[in-house]
């Protein structure tokens, strides 16, 4: 009787130390996943957020050429790199944008105005946000033929 006492016992012991040990290991895979969940909010969401919110500051004001990647035709938050050609100043996000912007000079320079069809110089042309999920921008050649452009795209 002795012996199933002791038995007893160690298996009580046994499944009080099981318990323990799994309750251990649950609080740690909680914390890894809370902890995978915020890095991961920091790194891509944050981002992300803060982008719309800098798009949508922008929706219905003229956006000014100096935030604009000339290459990509994007808002940017980040300061841009002025790049001086032919006496005209042009923008680019990054280094490689700007080595495209130079080598690309002619075909990088010019926009399409979207209401007349005219090619527009980007450093010259009245720029608009199209969308606020991406940034994306639209030259015109000037606020008339923006104000023109909105009346004709709300019929």
């Amino acid at each position: 009787m002795a012996r199933k006492l002791k038995r007893s016992r160690k298996r009580s012991s046994q499944k009080k130390r099981q318990r323990r040990v799994s309750i251990v290991f649950s609080t740690i895979g909680v914390g890894f996943v809370l902890l995978v969940g915020f890095l991961s909010f920091e790194v891509y969401l944050k981002k992300d957020l803060q982008m719309k919110k800098f798009h949508k500051s922008y929706k219905d004001i003229e956006v000014p050429s100096s935030i604009v990647c000339m290459w990509e035709d994007k808002i940017r938050i980040n300061p841009t790199i002025p790049i001086k050609l032919d006496s005209t100043t042009y923008y680019a996000c990054c280094e490689k944008c700007m080595r495209r912007v130079e080598t690309n000079f002619h075909n990088t320079q010019i926009a399409v105005d979207p209401y007349t069809g005219a090619k527009v110089q980007k450093s010259d042309a009245y720029i608009r946000l199209e969308s606020i999920t991406n940034g994306e921008v639209q030259f015109f050649e000037s606020k008339e033929n923006y104000n023109n452009y909105l009346t004709q795209r709300s019929k």
